[in-house]
């Protein structure tokens, strides 16, 4: 079977048939229900395009993700891509690299792609790709995170709360000069959530605690310089908190360069638990982001709201701090009183 007996049963040209397959214009409503109808009727189903006219549905989703060799992102899209296959459904990953004109050719392409639903893990998604979104009208959500001003919804952990926690362990093991290093400075939903418990943590304690911010963009290169920068001002913090597992592991390398021991000397914590967090030595104490149950909590409620709205605007799993080698008790300056043993 092929696009002439389409063509033949429905009646029109070849041409005709192509351009209803391609869901071009210039095709009158008419002409367009007797190829659907025909290509119905017969079967015709040469690839997914004409499969998806027939059924109203691509079993498609698009995922929009600022830069996915981040182990985080890289983490959960491989659980995504596992989870959705398994229910029918593929995985379109669009890797915008922080372009605000990459994301708009995307979501362009997924468009035309007829893409079932949209799984946004961007939280810094400029106003117009929002307001395509809105106006396309498909079923998205956004997943481990947020975006402000947004009636997006959201599957994620309670980023305030998990913050506040891992930085209250600190301060109970003794720690009170702590780095806490954080990503981009922007109205970053997930940033301004984390950055506000620690500081609830740190200002409302019964000790006296010293902090200092410093922003990066969260790759381990940024956490390696903004570590590097610290320790070159003579700055030595007891505890380095770092929004991001590839931000810690980054700070970590450096202290080793030059010449701390981890945790003896400094200790060093995380946010999301991805693998990397699992391979680095010592391994990394980190507050754990459930990926399998994010990924499946998201692909599930995508799957069964598409052509619909998800009501539930926020839709919170749990988290845990993983205490691992990274983090130690502080012993009164015990690592750092023989400061001349450091090399530089």
């Amino acid at each position: 079977m092929n696009i002439n007996d389409v063509a033949q049963k429905s009646g029109v040209s070849k041409t005709t048939v192509s351009r209803v397959l391609n869901n071009e214009k210039y095709v009158s409503d008419e002409k367009r229900e007797k190829v659907l109808s025909a290509i119905k009727e017969l079967g015709y189903a040469p690839n997914w395009v004409a499969r998806s006219l027939v059924t109203k549905k691509t079993n498609l989703i698009g995922v929009i993700v600022p830069e996915v060799d981040l182990s985080f992102y890289y983490s959960i899209i491989s659980e995504m891509e596992r989870i959705a296959f398994e229910r029918g459904y593929k995985l379109f990953i669009c890797n915008t690299l922080h372009r605000p004109e990459k994301e708009i050719e995307y979501l362009s392409l997924l468009k035309e792609m007829r893409v079932d639903g949209l799984i946004l893990m961007h939280e810094e998604m400029s106003e117009q790709s929002i307001k395509e979104i809105k106006k396309w009208g498909i079923t998205s959500l956004f997943l481990s995170g947020e975006i402000l001003n947004s009636d997006i919804p959201s599957v994620l952990i309670d980023n305030y709360a998990a913050s506040k926690a891992m930085t209250e362990y600190l301060i109970q093991l003794g720690h009170k000069k702590i780095q806490f290093i954080a990503g981009n400075e922007s109205e970053h939903a997930t940033l301004n959530s984390r950055l506000a418990g620690f500081l609830e943590a740190v200002q409302h304690s019964s000790e006296e605690i010293t902090y200092k911010i410093a922003y990066g963009d969260y790759t381990m290169e940024s956490g390696y310089e903004i570590m590097k920068k610290t320790l070159e001002n003579k700055k030595y913090p007891t505890a380095v908190f770092a929004i991001s597992d590839d931000l810690a592991v980054g700070a970590m390398n450096c202290l080793l360069d030059y010449g701390f021991q981890i945790p003896k000397d400094i200790s060093v914590v995380g946010f999301d638990a991805s693998k990397i967090s699992i391979v680095c030595r010592p391994r990394l104490t980190t507050v754990e982001q459930p990926i399998e149950l994010l990924a499946k909590t998201g692909i599930e409620k995508l799957i069964a709201n598409i052509g619909s709205s998800i009501k539930e605007k926020k839709t919170y799993v749990p988290y845990q701090l993983l205490i691992r080698e990274s983090c130690a008790r502080f012993k009164g300056g015990e690592g750092l009183s023989n400061l001349e043993r450091i090399r530089h």
